[in-house]
């Protein structure tokens, strides 16, 4: 696809390089390693010199001259080494007066500006990615349906032990608790695999084209990352043969079926740490001789290193071989039962040669796998003490969730609205765009196709409460939470805004994502009340038809791979324009009014 904007008035501007234009930069965007790319920048007269400043991956400088043809300099320079490139423009007049010509103090891509000083952080960014990287073609133009096991349906003839848990609801209707603290991760509703294969006809009628399960390995709780062993399914949601079963079930209906995984910590409670001493494992807590002890940070005075000081979550150490071979049998395993592809969690977590190994060792067993992993933002800007992380340059994931998608529409739709976990602001339409092609501008045009764009998940607000008007959750205790209600008034304001962003979500390129519960009205302050049970006896019919036929358009063509046009009208309007072949599909969202108006031409 490509993305075009109209050129803004540049009064008596002496420079001007706009990169989302082909005009001054050629191709758009991210660039896979050996290519060649135009840059142009008009000019107002011709100067003593025009330079190109290019500052590379490995910290090289390179210097190129550019040619003046009339009213430009142009020049193309070629883009070899991955990683992120920084390009800006040195001007030198016959006076000998230098200026530099840089992107904009909060972006890394668009419009630039003039300076009279060298900036050291004000360069435009070129992404550059392995010539070699590839997604599979499947995973483009889907419908992802992201089900927390526990919560989405009980088949009543799956038999566990029941005298194992703290808390099981006989039924769905039952109110979801809460402790003073949150969540009880002890809480349970039995959700099963079974009851999930029950309803894939209810999810073909949605258009889903993959399953994201949240973990269903065995564990102590119900959200399942403090996982007792990665190699058993936990006995509540079913076995090998369910697993078996609601993957070849889906398949028969052209549904795909993602795992979601921590590699980064397992249980306290687990086969591998057996802090308390419940397993016959030789666990790595109570015995320096265990087979497990060198997976684990453990210090000489029982502590241990643990993710984000949770005791109850140690920390693996990613490095060790031992480790690393169990994570090949993990891959192995999972893949010969069926499953299309794995979702990664905290990957700011998982070091980079991690990230490769894995990339590595799924892609050998099968290369149709496919790997995206959880980001919170911009993922080529994400840095840790040893730089930029290598997220999307083709060596570790195939896509991510898109969360800075997400934060960017629900700022501009709520003329934002504050959350807790998320940075919204208020953006005005002008400034959605920008920052929408900004961000299509640093990703690998692969990986946008293959992001998973969300708007509710299990680790924030659902996207009804969000849109609602709600009240702000920091004012609210826990038991508020999980007693509000929404007036009528607030949930239409708040359904219809779910439509707009919805319908973005189809004219932009990525994977639009429901979080179960989404399409009938399901709604919730964050964990743990954005994982209530499902509402399948107090359904908003009105919602999930919008829905059936909206999800229609991740089959149409133009909407899908149109060219795309994004055109602010004024502060609080914006039109999306899809079109190929002479059909065009126009999607005009007004945030003030309130309305939308999608028209064929």
């Amino acid at each position: 696809f490509l993305i075009l904007n109209s050129l803004k008035k540049r009064g008596s501007i002496m420079y001007y390089h706009d990169n989302h234009l082909l005009k001054f930069k050629k191709p758009f965007g991210a660039v896979k390693e050996g290519t060649k790319v135009y840059l142009r920048l008009d000019v107002d007269r011709k100067y003593k010199s025009c330079l190109v400043r290019l500052w590379t991956p490995n910290k090289q400088e390179k210097i190129f001259n550019m040619d003046f043809k009339d009213n430009y300099y142009e020049t193309e320079i070629v883009i070899d080494t991955i990683g992120l490139n920084w390009y800006l423009f040195i001007i030198q007049d016959f006076n000998g007066k230098i200026e530099f010509y840089c992107s904009k103090k909060t972006y890394t891509s668009g419009e630039g500006e003039t300076l009279s000083y060298f900036p050291n952080d004000r360069s435009y960014q070129i992404t550059c990615y392995d010539k070699d990287f590839e997604v599979p073609k499947w995973f483009e133009n889907k419908i992802i349906y992201q089900i927390f096991p526990d919560r989405f349906n009980r088949n009543y003839s799956h038999k566990f032990d029941e005298r194992k848990y703290e808390i099981i609801h006989k039924d769905f209707n039952e109110q979801l608790g809460c402790t003073r603290y949150g969540a009880n991760n002890h809480e349970f509703y039995a959700g099963n695999l079974l009851g999930i294969e029950d309803k894939l006809d209810y999810l073909k009628e949605l258009n889903v084209g993959v399953i994201y399960l949240n973990p269903i390995f065995k564990s102590t709780s119900n959200h399942r990352y403090d996982v007792t062993t990665f190699m058993e399914i936990d006995e509540m949601l079913g076995n090998d043969d369910s697993l078996r079963s609601l993957i070849n079930k889906a398949h028969e209906k052209g549904i795909k079926i993602i795992l979601d995984i921590s590699f980064n910590h397992t249980g306290s409670d687990s086969y591998y740490f057996d802090k308390f001493n419940k397993y016959n494992t030789n666990g790595a807590y109570r015995n320096v001789n265990s087979p497990y002890r060198q997976w684990y940070n453990i210090y000489n005075n029982g502590k241990y290193e643990c993710w984000w000081g949770f005791d109850t979550l140690p920390v693996l150490n990613k490095s060790n071989n031992s480790y690393r071979q169990h994570v090949k049998e993990i891959i192995k395993k999972y893949t010969d039962l069926g499953i299309d592809g794995w979702r990664l969690d905290v990957i700011d977590d998982l070091p980079d040669d991690f990230l490769e190994f894995l990339r590595k060792e799924v892609k050998k067993v099968n290369k149709d796998l496919v790997i995206f992993g959880e980001c919170w933002d911009d993922c080529t800007l994400k840095q840790n003490q040893f730089g930029f992380r290598q997220y999307l340059l083709g060596r570790s994931q195939d896509g991510v969730m898109n969360y800075e998608l997400r934060r960017l529409l629900v700022s501009f739709i709520t003329f934002g609205v504050k959350e807790k976990e998320v940075n919204n602001f208020n953006l005005d339409a002008y400034e959605l765009k920008d920052r929408i092609i900004n961000l299509f501008n640093n990703y690998p045009v692969e990986c946008l196709k293959s992001c998973m764009n969300l708007l509710s998940s299990h680790d924030i607000n659902r996207i009804l409460t969000v849109l609602s008007n709600c009240e702000d959750v920091s004012h609210l205790s826990k038991e508020q939470q999980k007693n509000y209600i929404l007036s009528d008034f607030d949930y239409e304001i708040g359904k219809n805004r779910l439509k707009m962003l919805w319908l973005i979500l189809m004219f932009l390129p990525g994977n639009p994502s429901l979080f179960y519960g989404d399409e009938t009205g399901l709604y919730g302050y964050n964990d743990p009340y954005n994982r209530k049970p499902m509402n399948w006896n107090n359904i908003d019919n009105s919602l999930l038809e919008f829905f059936k036929e909206s999800n229609k358009y991740i089959d149409d063509d133009v909407i899908r791979n149109g060219e795309l046009t994004i055109i602010p009208n004024d502060k609080n309007t914006i039109k999306f324009i899809r079109s190929k072949n002479n059909n065009k599909y126009v999607l005009t969202i007004d945030r003030k009014c309130q309305t939308f108006k999608l028209e064929k031409f």
